[in-house]
């Protein structure tokens, strides 16, 4: 799977937030952040990255039924 990238940044800036979305960022957290927040968002963003992953095996699983059902006679 893949790692989520958080982003800490002292620069509360709107523009460096949607700079670091665009450039793959997962979380964006403006300092200071407290510890219990931190740990939220890296849930958060973990699960996410299982349901993503959950979802296209399911995906994938579904072409595959399809695909053997249109061999059959």
């Amino acid at each position: 799977g893949q790692v989520p990238i958080i982003v800490a940044s002292g620069n509360p800036d709107n523009d460096m937030e949607m700079d670091a979305y665009d450039a793959g960022a997962d979380v964006f957290l403006t300092k200071p952040f407290n510890l219990q927040q931190l740990r939220d968002e890296v849930r958060d963003a973990i699960k996410s990255e299982n349901n993503i992953r959950v979802s296209v095996r399911r995906l994938n699983g579904k072409d595959e039924v399809n695909r053997l059902r249109t061999r059959l006679p």
